[in-house]
């Protein structure tokens, strides 16, 4: 999997995730990496879908309410985890921590999902698989 995470998540979470990730062949890159600062949603998920075996997480929940970036993420069958509305309230190491303990069931739902299926993650952990929204 090559997964995209959007800006409304440090570099840093893509840089660590990506080394974490590469001994299972996975990689993780930065939306500023792949799409430039500042690229739009729907620039951003193009340049996202066509990566080999592509997932996105982004932090930007009202993606789900803007009609052309849902529409966008379907069309283009990239599967999305979109971060619920608790993680906004966490700090950089909270966030940071909480992502690495979801990382490899984000992994697995990945590897197993349809394209273009999109789960919302919670600020908790929980042993129960996310299901497609």
């Amino acid at each position: 999997m090559r997964f995209v995470l959007d800006e409304n998540l440090p570099p840093a979470f893509a840089r660590s995730l990506d080394a974490l990730s590469s001994r299972e062949g996975h990689a993780v890159v930065h939306v500023r990496d792949l799409a430039g600062a500042g690229a739009s949603d729907i620039d951003w998920i193009a340049a996202a879908a066509e990566q080999a075996n592509p997932a996105a997480v982004s932090g930007d929940r009202r993606m789900l309410t803007r009609p052309h970036e849902l529409q966008a993420l379907r069309a283009k069958s990239l599967t999305t985890f979109i971060l619920a509305a608790g993680w906004s309230d966490l700090t950089f190491w909270d966030k940071a921590w909480l992502l690495t303990r979801w990382w490899p069931k984000l992994i697995g739902i990945a590897e197993r999902a349809p394209r273009g299926s999109i789960f919302r993650v919670p600020h908790r952990h929980s042993p129960v698989d996310l299901r497609p929204l």
